[in-house]
């Protein structure tokens, strides 16, 4: 959770954010994803996701249904071969968005509220460019799932990160300021990197503007 004496920063004090979904595939989760997102109390928010060439034509379908509570629906389109799919993804996601800060967010996480404003809130007054959340696991009946997690987060918690040279980070909901990721050559430099959040938090620490 976020120190409990960071304040949350008053509207006008907020910069604008960008929520940034992709999506392949999804159904359920992406709907439970959108319902908290659009209840978010942020101000100053757009939130755009992306079909990335789903054969299911159902997600699309539910992203064009929360066209009337400001969602932008984009159409993914087929990588080149000098990119991972995941990371051409992001790459449409942030050419097509406006925040001065970026938030990616799978579609197996579902906000609170003030969970956005929350995370604004401590990334600007802590002057952090780069910010990963650990959210908190829901008991899931896919116990293979929870198991995966879970040994996924022991990897970035437990191992002396330094002897990698690299902080913890996870995938599964961070912030950036868009300044910052494209003075770090954007997802163009890390295209075919499996893990590009880790690159991009790498180069944040040095500065001391990385936080986990």
């Amino acid at each position: 959770s976020f120190p409990k004496n960071v304040p949350f920063l008053a509207d006008a004090d907020l910069p604008s954010i960008s929520v940034l979904v992709p999506a392949r595939n999804e159904t359920d989760a992406l709907l439970q994803c959108l319902r908290t997102l659009t209840d978010s109390t942020y101000p100053k928010m757009e939130i755009i996701v992306l079909d990335d060439c789903s054969s299911n034509p159902r997600t699309a379908d539910i992203i064009k249904e929360y066209a009337h509570e400001g969602v932008r629906f984009i159409r993914g389109t087929q990588p080149e071969d000098h990119w991972l799919a995941k990371n051409h993804a992001y790459n449409q996601l942030v050419e097509n968005s406006s925040g001065d800060y970026l938030v990616f967010c799978g579609v197996d996480v579902q906000m609170a509220p003030d969970a956005l404003r929350r995370l604004v809130s401590f990334a600007v007054t802590s002057k952090k460019d780069m910010v990963s959340v650990m959210p908190q696991r829901q008991v899931d009946a896919r116990r293979g799932l929870a198991i995966l997690q879970t040994m996924r987060y022991y990897w970035e918690l437990a191992f002396p990160r330094r002897l990698f040279k690299r902080p913890p980070v996870l995938s599964t909901a961070w912030l950036v300021h868009r300044d910052a990721l494209d003075s770090y050559g954007g997802f163009p430099s890390v295209a075919q990197a499996i893990t590009p959040e880790a690159y991009f938090a790498k180069k944040a620490v040095i500065a001391n503007a990385y936080s986990f």
